[in-house]
């Protein structure tokens, strides 16, 4: 019979640098989506902002609530 020992620490290393890769892509997707949002209603004129709720100055807070939920 045959034994094979398996090297189990590489596998953690690997799975950190997914990791890390993720969130790195998580936080590129989110930036993006908040920059996006902010082009999108800066759009909009006047009225338009105020018909939603909105002003100029509040574009970028309601952009990183909806982005982020903060």
């Amino acid at each position: 019979m045959t034994t094979f020992a398996t090297n189990t620490s590489a596998r953690p290393v690997f799975g950190n640098f997914f990791a890390a890769l993720s969130g790195l892509v998580e936080t590129a997707v989110h930036y993006y989506q908040y920059r996006q949002t902010i082009k999108q209603l800066s759009t909009l004129s006047r009225e338009e902002l105020f018909d939603l709720g909105l002003t100029r100055s509040s574009i970028k807070s309601v952009a990183n609530q909806a982005v982020y939920g903060v």
